[in-house]
């Protein structure tokens, strides 16, 4: 899997380079002023890791601009933050994840691998109502509609659904989707069921629902 890292060529976009490679990956540097577009048509990379440190207004036009365009469709985003940094920039909207620069050992790896291995369940399609959810596609659409859904958004919903009418704690769903403790804490569990509340309209509002003290489950039936 080859990886682009957008930046300005800053210490922490080496750092970020130097640990890619260590994982065995194929990484090429674009800086943030590149035309980046015709390249990636034909040299399509699975993950774009974007220096937010560096240049947080730039970071968030590229992510947009990787989200919109027909080559950037199927491109994972990790935005990466030094932490002294972190709280203070921005975070993109439109990134599927965030890393926290100095990285715990193995992070990076691991955050790759699980965009590498994709979604950790067979590929089936679930419908629910007018929401339909193919798996094998990374789709999921609201009456026929293809619904943009980052990539950890689409991981929590696929979760959820496979395991339904179980309550899970914030702390259960941060291990089993996103595999490791979150440096955000588990506010970021809060965040993405809002977001997939609102843009799956009121047929997911309904099913997606709030144990109070305790967590979150997927209702089967409503």
């Amino acid at each position: 899997m080859e990886i682009a890292i957008f930046s300005n060529d800053s210490p922490l976009a080496r750092a970020v380079a130097d640990e890619t490679v260590a994982t065995g990956h194929a990484a090429r540097a674009v800086d943030f002023g590149d035309d980046w577009t015709a390249d990636f048509a034909e040299r399509p990379v699975g993950v774009a890791i974007v220096d937010v440190t560096a240049d947080s207004s730039a970071a968030r036009r590229v992510s947009s601009a990787l989200r919109e365009s027909a080559a950037g469709r199927k491109v994972r985003q990790i935005a990466v933050v030094e932490a002294d940094s972190l709280g203070k920039e921005p975070i993109p909207p439109t990134v599927d994840d965030l890393a926290v620069y100095p990285f715990r050992p193995g992070e990076l790896a691991s955050k790759l691998r699980l965009i590498e291995d994709g979604w950790r369940a067979s590929s089936v399609a679930l419908v629910f109502g007018d929401v339909v959810i193919d798996t094998a596609a990374y789709e999921v659409r609201l009456n026929g509609v293809p619904v943009a859904l980052t990539f950890k958004e689409q991981e929590l919903l696929h979760f959820l659904t496979s395991n339904p009418d179980r309550v899970f704690s914030r702390s259960q769903l941060l291990t089993q989707v996103w595999g490791y403790d979150y440096f955000g804490g588990t506010r970021t569990v809060d965040v993405h069921i809002r977001r997939l509340r609102f843009k799956l309209g009121s047929e997911m509002e309904s099913r997606i629902q709030t144990v109070r003290n305790v967590g979150y489950k997927f209702a089967s039936n409503i």
